[in-house]
């Protein structure tokens, strides 16, 4: 009788165990297809013998989900870009209104006469 009531204990631990990490595995298959740059890549989803070797357990076949070294740098380049983009457009949208200003600086005081300067 105690033995399994402290079985039932085990199996419930392991069903939390379980979907604890079934979420995870959600997550970071999640994760991981916001990183990947070519849409025909084979989806982690819901391939279960994936999910055990993502979190450790398990078969014996390796898993080759994550990222390699090339498409973080990928990543990485592209974000940077898009970075230094938005800052020279900010740049740009700034020097514009200030140079706008000061044409009406030199109409107004006419300082594009040689003659007056």
């Amino acid at each position: 009788d105690v033995l399994a009531f402290f079985q039932q204990i085990g199996n419930e631990i392991d069903n939390i165990g379980r979907n604890i990490g079934s979420k995870w595995d959600e997550a970071v298959c999640n994760l991981s297809n916001i990183f990947k740059n070519n849409n025909n890549e084979e989806d982690c989803g819901n391939n279960a013998e994936n999910s055990l070797n993502t979190r450790g357990g398990g078969g014996s076949k390796q898993s080759n989900v994550g990222l390699n070294d090339y498409d973080v740098e990928e990543y990485v380049t592209n974000e940077m870009k898009q970075d230094a983009k938005e800052h020279i457009l900010a740049y740009l949208n700034v020097a514009k209104l200030m140079l706008s200003d000061l044409a009406g600086l030199f109409d107004e005081m006419n300082m594009d006469d040689p003659t007056r300067v």
